[in-house]
C-alpha cells in the first residue's frame, strides 16, 4: 500500500479560494490537487535538472573537441620546430 505523510501549508485566501473551485471544478479534493501539482512540478525539476546536465555535457563535449584540435595543432608545429632545429636552420 501507498503510504503518505500529512504536511501542513499556509494559502492565502484568494489561493485556498481558487483551489477549492478547481478542485470543486474537478471533483477532486484540494488535498489531491495539491499533492497532483506537486508532483508535477517535481517532475519538471528533473526534466530540467537532467536538461541541465544534458547541455554541460554537451558542453564539455565541444570544449574537449576544441582542446583535442588545438593540441593536435601544437603536436604538429613542436615537430616541424624540431625538424628544422635538426636541419639547422
Amino acid at each position: 500500500m501507498n503510504q503518505t505523510k500529512m504536511v501542513s501549508l499556509r494559502l492565502d485566501k484568494s489561493t485556498h479560494k481558487k483551489l477549492l473551485e478547481v478542485a470543486e471544478k474537478e471533483g477532486v479534493s484540494v488535498s489531491l490537487l495539491i499533492r497532483r501539482a506537486v508532483e508535477r512540478y517535481l517532475k519538471e525539476e528533473e526534466l530540467v535538472r537532467k536538461y541541465d546536465m544534458a547541455e554541460i555535457s554537451r558542453k564539455i563535449d565541444e570544449i574537449e573537441r576544441k582542446y583535442s584540435k588545438l593540441l593536435r595543432a601544437v603536436n604538429i608545429l613542436q615537430r616541424r620546430m624540431e625538424e628544422i632545429q635538426k636541419r639547422g636552420l
